[in-house]
């Protein structure tokens, strides 16, 4: 009986443990959308008169792509410049029907997220 119960107990620690790593922190160095790159600038209305790609702007693509992998968020990003606009996918923010909603769209892009960690 007490091997039984320790077996119980033993293979619940290992279920417990196993579940805790499918969503532990992730690096994607570089992060990379069906094959492309990620540009760090957001294209979205609510960037139109600022610098869409600023900081603020990256940090919400970089969470979305964390998001969009089943994680929370991102908590480190960094960027490179590219001497050449490469293709490559861009967050944009459309609005539809006083909503507005978000997609990966194609991109001739220069500034590019070398890593993006998330959690």
């Amino acid at each position: 009986m007490k091997a039984l119960i320790w077996l119980v107990l033993w293979s619940g620690g290992l279920v417990g443990a196993s579940a805790a790593n499918v969503n532990a922190a992730r690096t994607f160095s570089p992060p990379v959308h069906d094959g492309r790159r990620i540009e760090r600038c957001y294209l979205s209305p609510r960037y139109s008169g600022a610098d869409p790609c600023g900081d603020r702007s990256a940090q919400e693509v970089a969470d979305q792509f964390c998001k969009d992998r089943g994680l929370r968020r991102s908590t480190y990003w960094s960027a490179t410049r590219s001497e050449r606009k490469i293709s490559a996918w861009a967050l944009e923010e459309l609005g539809a029907c006083g909503m507005l909603i978000h997609r990966w769209t194609d991109h001739e892009g220069g500034s590019l997220f070398a890593r993006i960690d998330c959690e």
